[in-house]
């Protein structure tokens, strides 16, 4: 597992900083982290990526975790967007989890969970933008959180 210094003020994993990383299974991403960058872990055989809910991160990058062995994910109540294609192909993802009360994501990419293991997720009534092209397909039980 991969950890950061405690009390770290890391802002932001950039753009390809771990993708492609074959030894990386696990990483605890530091509260101060606001975003994860497009194709951050794209292609790395990470399996867990733990995010507390005190985190302070509020976007997902385009293919941030494209085609990885993750299988749960926790979203922040701070969290507001999840780009394109962010979780696609993640074949192993079975469970996303977020609190639909509290949350405040707002946008969801296109094809952000497509071709993952997810069968159920409550989209928070704070969400005004579910792109186009698949994200309400691949779900097999879905419900809005009015």
């Amino acid at each position: 597992m991969y950890f950061f210094d405690e009390g770290s003020n890391l802002k932001k994993i950039g753009s390809s900083a771990f993708s492609n990383t074959k030894k990386l299974k696990s990483i605890s991403i530091p509260d101060s982290v606001i975003e994860i960058g497009d194709l951050a872990f794209k292609g790395s055989l990470i399996e867990k990526c733990i995010i507390t809910n005190e985190s302070e991160l509020s976007t997902i990058g385009k293919q941030a975790f494209y085609s990885t062995n993750i299988r749960s994910i926790n979203l922040p109540n701070n969290l507001r967007h999840i780009k394109e294609e962010a979780f696609c192909a993640c074949f192993s993802l079975e469970e996303v989890l977020l609190d639909p009360e509290d949350s405040k994501l707002s946008t969801i990419g296109k094809y952000a969970f497509s071709d993952t293991a997810i069968t159920a997720f409550t989209i928070p009534s704070a969400v005004t933008t579910i792109e186009g092209g698949g994200v309400l397909i691949l779900f097999k039980t879905i419900a809005y959180q009015c």
